[in-house]
């Protein structure tokens, strides 16, 4: 890399500050530290596999995602929601399907097959994925030190600054309840572990369409340290580049735009900024100036990969909504991740959010069914839909799972005009599952592409057996303590206003997908520290968690 002796100091300076000024500093110069070293690859990971972390911002009302739905435990829910909604938001519950015509503004609950559940009437792309068998639930999920019951919540370790929006995300993102002071997530740790990586040099395994997130920071095998590779949510140029930058004329003071060459003059002018430093500054300004080279070299095989190889199947389109352009985008990243394509990856973890979900009013606005907190379930309910139906038609639906996760659930009883913070909720997970779902089933939907065989295991369509909701889903009332009387698949436990008590951890449901991912048993611990903590107390009076092991069967080979 030389110096152009048209430009002084003088001139790149300025360029630098129009490069800080135009966005340039937030949205290139952050990807620079993702190229000091290339992250080590693993030839002991076969073929190639994905998570896709989707995170509900604002704390989810799951218990209004998936409902209960036999007769007794249904009045359970709607005397504690307040009754069935009627064009008032104090009265929060869905009408059950098959019952009584609804007196309420709400549609019915969509039932499930093989389970005394019904989906929220929003979420009907979700019901199907259910019934299918590509969609499994994690019943009253959430933080956790180890168990904790309302008679021991005073004197059991138990998770910090409970109900707090950024200590319950960190806690969800770092895979420990017992402080939020760990600088690492728990997936960027899994990457490090695993020793992920790819045949594009100095590409993270761990990707965000959603911005920073310590969920995905970590350390590789050899102490590197690994951070998200951000991208947008362009169908063109989704990383970072010089397009957004302009050439410093001397003679004018200003800067000037080529149309048909503006990116080579953006990328002069930066690499002559560099070259500068690398002049001033010996082995430093030289190191700099490689790692920004593989940085624009980076960014452009990438671009240049998803403009030519990253198209969406034919028939299926992504909602134009924000979680719809992230999944899009995730989708094409997997495209040309997996093997044979340009990157050629092993392993990969993608991150996505969309927020709106601390419903403390507006929750379900009067006469607009669709809006509130129904609209929000319904646009990730049809951006799952079509993301799933993507991977299924290029034959990668039984290589990538996606889950759900939001800070915590939320009180079941209303506010007024809402609902306010909660504890444990209820999370979904997607992917290929075990039976064929292309045939059969008169008038039920199909998947083209999808061969069965996947890794969950839900509802099986194929033998009509099965349900796919793991976990325990609690009696909703309000106040409510265990007694002898309650069956074991309802056990649970919440305090005056509905906040439940977890009885599955996230360590547990997290810890699953790591070891679909590759991680082995004896490597849990290093990134969840808390997983064996859960088999306290098993088998004691007064237990309720559901699982006492390292993991959740949801997952096939675990």
């Amino acid at each position: 890399m030389t110096t152009p002796t048209s430009k002084t100091r003088r001139a790149l300076m300025k360029a630098a500050a129009c490069t800080a000024a135009a966005g340039g500093a937030s949205a290139f110069i952050p990807q620079m530290n993702l190229l000091g070293a290339a992250l080590a690859q693993s030839g002991g990971l076969p073929g190639y596999r994905a998570i896709v972390c989707l995170y509900l911002g604002g704390g989810n009302d799951s218990f209004n995602l998936l409902i209960p739905t036999e007769v007794n435990r249904h009045n359970e829910y709607v005397t504690a929601r307040g009754g069935l909604f009627t064009g008032t938001p104090t009265s929060l519950g869905i009408p059950r399907p098959g019952g009584a015509t609804p007196t309420g503004s709400l549609p019915p609950a969509l039932a499930i097959d093989g389970a005394p559940f019904g989906f929220n009437p929003a979420c009907t792309e979700l019901r199907d994925l259910y019934n299918m068998g590509r969609l499994v639930l994690m019943a009253n999920v959430g933080p956790l030190v180890e168990p904790v019951t309302r008679a021991t919540f005073n004197n059991r370790a138990r998770p910090p600054q409970l109900y707090s929006h950024n200590d319950q995300t960190e806690l969800w993102n770092i895979g420990t309840a017992t402080t939020t002071a760990t600088r690492t997530g728990w997936a960027g740790q899994l990457a490090g572990r695993l020793g992920a990586g790819s045949a594009l040099q100095g590409l993270s395994p761990c990707i965000s369409i959603a911005g920073q997130s310590r969920l995905l920071v970590g350390v590789d095998n050899v102490g590197r340290p690994i951070n998200a590779f951000r991208m947008s949510t362009s169908a063109t140029t989704p990383a970072s580049s010089l397009a957004n930058y302009g050439q410093f004329n001397p003679t004018t003071g200003g800067f000037s735009f080529n149309a048909a060459n503006y990116e080579q003059q953006r990328r002069e002018m930066f690499q002559a900024l560099v070259a500068d430093a690398m002049n001033q500054q010996g082995l430093f300004g030289r190191e700099a100036g490689e790692i920004t080279g593989r940085s624009l070299d980076l960014a452009n095989t990438i671009n240049t990969a998803i403009a030519q190889q990253g198209q969406i199947p034919s028939g299926i389109t992504f909602p134009n909504t924000e979680i719809g352009n992230q999944l899009a985008q995730v989708f094409r990243m997997i495209r040309v991740s997996r093997p044979g394509g340009t990157i050629n990856a092993n392993r990969q973890i993608f991150y996505v959010s969309t927020g709106g979900y601390d419903t403390h009013d507006g929750q379900i606005p009067n006469n607009q069914v669709n809006a509130g907190h129904q609209g929000l379930l319904q646009r990730v309910s049809q951006a799952v839909m079509a993301f799933y139906r993507a991977l299924a038609a290029i034959g990668a639906h039984n290589e990538v799972l996606l889950f759900s996760f939001s800070e915590f659930g939320r009180t079941i009883n209303s506010n007024g005009n809402g609902t306010d913070h909660g504890w444990g909720g209820i999370q979904f997970v997607v992917g290929g599952g075990q039976g064929n779902i292309t045939t059969g089933g008169t008038g039920q939907p199909t998947i083209a592409g999808d061969t069965g065989g996947g890794p969950l295991l839900g509802r099986n369509r194929a033998a009509n057996t099965g349900n796919g909701v793991y976990g325990r889903y609690p009696r909703v009332i309000l106040n409510f303590s265990d007694n002898a009387s309650v069956p074991p698949a309802e056990k649970g436990e919440c305090f005056s206003r509905g906040q439940f008590i977890p009885t599955m951890a996230t360590d547990q449901m997290c810890a699953s997908l790591a070891r679909w991912m590759g991680l082995d048993n004896g490597n849990l611990p290093a990134v969840f520290p808390n997983i064996d903590h859960f088999s306290r107390y098993a088998g004691t009076a007064g237990n309720l968690m559901a699982y006492t092991g390292r993991t959740v069967p949801f997952i096939s080979g675990i």
